[in-house]
């Protein structure tokens, strides 16, 4: 990895630049990759490299990500979906599979079969104030409870309505 520095003219002759770096910032890099020297803003940003940036320009890394992407797409999915659900809700994917199971593969709600879903499977309900995941949903019940905001009294004046007006 070479990191090319400004250069510094002193009484009409450039410093030895190799000689004494003390005091010189880095303008350009060389990616490992393509070899070329490219502005820093051309390098990701890494806490683990000495000079702070990855050995490749985002070029080359971009290429990169997309051949593997285009490689791996089943592998990238599940991953992307399970991380989803761990990051946004605290649940693993074993954690959802025993919901499941206590839930017989239905809907919490409507007893909805998830297979039998709009999407082939059921939605983590979770409580917006604490977070705390409540069960699985279909993707109706799930809707159903956002649009009245998981309020009781919104839920129980729809009941009363229904019960009115059949």
């Amino acid at each position: 990895m070479w990191i090319l520095w400004e250069a510094k003219l002193v009484q009409g002759v450039f410093v030895n630049l190799a000689s004494n770096l003390e005091g010189f910032a880095p303008l350009f890099k060389i990616c490992s990759c393509c070899k070329l020297s490219l502005p820093l803003d051309n390098f990701h940003k890494s806490s683990k490299a000495k000079d702070g940036l990855k050995g490749q320009c985002k070029t080359c890394r971009n290429i990169y990500n997309s051949k593997w992407n285009n490689e791996n797409k089943e592998r990238k999915s599940k991953t992307n979906k399970w991380n989803h659900k761990k990051r946004m809700y605290g649940i693993s994917e074993e954690d959802y599979c025993d919901l499941l199971v206590k839930q017989n593969q239905c809907c919490a709600i409507c007893s909805l079969y998830f297979s039998e879903n709009l999407h082939g499977h059921l939605y983590v309900d979770h409580c917006h104030t604490t977070g705390k995941v409540r069960g699985l949903l279909c993707q109706h019940c799930n809707s159903l409870l956002g649009k009245a905001k998981d309020d009781i009294d919104i839920l129980q004046s729809a009941i009363k309505y229904l019960q009115r007006n059949l």
